[in-house]
């Protein structure tokens, strides 16, 4: 497995649960809303991102269904994430 080419405080940074979803599940529905009106839509897209396994969860997912090659690659400093898996 393997994630992006990063500095590693920045990495360490972006993998971790802490303030950064913090404030993403904080303030992202109340910015969309103040810049489109329409909350209800950033809400379910804050849920939904919020909800899909982090990259080494779902790596662990692939492996377990039976790939045994799986690797990915960080694309936005890991907002994107490219799962390859192979058997």
């Amino acid at each position: 497995m393997s994630g992006a080419d990063l500095p590693a405080e920045v990495a360490q940074l972006l993998s971790q649960d802490g303030h950064h979803r913090q404030w993403f599940s904080s303030f992202f529905a109340a910015l969309g809303s103040a810049l489109t009106g329409n909350r209800a839509s950033f809400e379910y897209l804050r849920d939904s991102i919020l909800g899909f396994p982090r990259q080494v969860t779902l790596a662990a997912e692939l492996h377990h269904a039976g790939f045994p090659a799986v690797a990915w690659h960080n694309l936005t400093f890991g907002i994107v994430a490219v799962h390859v898996a192979t058997k």
